[in-house]
């Protein structure tokens, strides 16, 4: 009779050990199923998208975004220049006297960008591209132009 016990106890053992395995398989199974659900081809970007690009093309010039000396004006002004050079996104640097997208007359401003004085800067993507296009370049305490009050509201 002790024996049979015995085997009774060894066999309460194994279904219980067998039903806590199954119940481990059913939560594993459920699982792998969500995540094979959830993974459809249209949540993948394998292609970078417009904004990526933007980003990294907007990078060169947040930097400079508020107050800067002359000489960081100056370098701002260069990257500009080159970044028009390619002729993928255009950057419109405004100032009081006007709106300048040539090198000509960038590199002139960049002559009468004096080293110490203090510049404000401000940056605008004023076609809403995701692509900065206009750098408004004021002197320390100027006022903003029409243009710029405006992008500000947007």
């Amino acid at each position: 009779m002790e024996e049979i016990k015995k085997k009774n106890k060894k066999l309460k053992k194994v279904a219980i050990i067998l039903f806590i395995v199954i119940i481990l398989l059913g939560v594993v199974a459920v699982f792998l199923c969500n995540n094979i659900k959830n993974t459809d081809d249209s949540d993948i970007s394998i292609e970078p998208s417009v904004s990526d690009f933007a980003q990294i093309f907007n990078s060169k010039f947040n930097m400079y975004i508020g107050k800067q000396r002359g000489t960081a004006v100056k370098a701002l002004l260069s990257s500009v220049m080159q970044s028009n050079n390619s002729n993928v996104h255009i950057v419109t640097i405004v100032v009081k006297d006007g709106h300048l997208e040539n090198n000509e007359s960038i590199t002139n401003l960049m002559s009468k960008i004096e080293p110490k004085n203090i510049y404000e800067i401000s940056i605008y993507d004023s076609d809403d591209d995701y692509y900065i296009d206009k750098i408004f370049i004021k002197t320390e305490g100027e006022d903003a132009t029409e243009e710029e009050m405006k992008l500000k509201q947007k």
